[in-house]
C-alpha cells in the first residue's frame, strides 16, 4: 500500500498499548526492526517545527539518532526507548565526552529517565535529559534536566 500512491508502507507499528498498529510510510532506506523509535524520532523533529536535520546514514561520526539543527546551532538528539543496555548506553556517553559535544537525551520512560541519568557522569555538564511528553508539548520550554540539577529531585529520580 502507498501513501497517496507516492511512499511505500515499509511495515506497521503500534504507538502505545491499547491502539491498533499504525503503517509507517518512507522513500529511501530505514532500519525496519525498530520503527517504533524512527517514528518517535519524527515526532520530535515535527515537535521542532520540522527544523533542519540529519538521520539515519547522514549523521555525523557520534551516530546521534537526530542531528537537529536551530538557531545556527546543532543539537545531537539520542532517543532511548530502553533497548539497549548499561554498558552501551555509558559506551555512547563516553564518545560524546571524549568529542567534548553535548547531547540531548530524550526518553518516553520516567523509571528509563531516573536509569539514564544515574548513569551519565561521563557526560556532566554535556548531557541534557527530557521526557517525550514533555519535548511533544513544550519543546522549548524549561524541560531538560542535567546531571546534578536540583530538578532531577522534583522528577522523582
Amino acid at each position: 500500500m502507498h501513501l497517496k500512491g507516492q511512499l511505500p508502507c515499509i511495515g506497521r507499528v503500534q504507538l502505545n498499548h491499547t491502539g491498533n498498529r499504525k503503517d509507517v510510510y518512507y522513500l529511501g532506506k530505514l532500519k525496519t526492526d525498530n520503527l517504533f523509535h524512527s517514528v518517535l524520532e519524527t515526532k520530535v523533529v515535527k515537535a521542532y517545527g520540522w527544523a533542519p536535520c540529519n538521520r539515519f546514514d547522514d549523521v555525523g561520526s557520534l551516530r546521534p539518532d537526530v542531528e537537529l539543527f536551530l538557531n545556527n546551532s546543532k543539537f545531537n538528539i539520542e532517543l532511548d526507548t530502553g533497548e539497549m543496555k548499561r554498558n552501551q548506553v555509558q559506551g555512547r556517553w563516553d564518545n560524546y565526552a571524549m568529542a567534548n559535544e553535548s547531547v540531548h537525551v530524550i526518553t518516553p520512560y520516567q523509571d528509563r529517565l531516573c536509569d539514564l541519568l544515574r548513569w551519565s557522569e561521563a557526560i556532566e555538564g554535556l548531557g541534557h535529559f527530557a521526557l517525550l511528553d514533555d519535548v511533544l508539548s513544550d519543546p522549548f520550554g524549561a524541560i531538560w534536566a542535567m546531571v546534578g540539577d536540583e530538578f532531577l529531585y522534583q522528577i522523582g529520580c
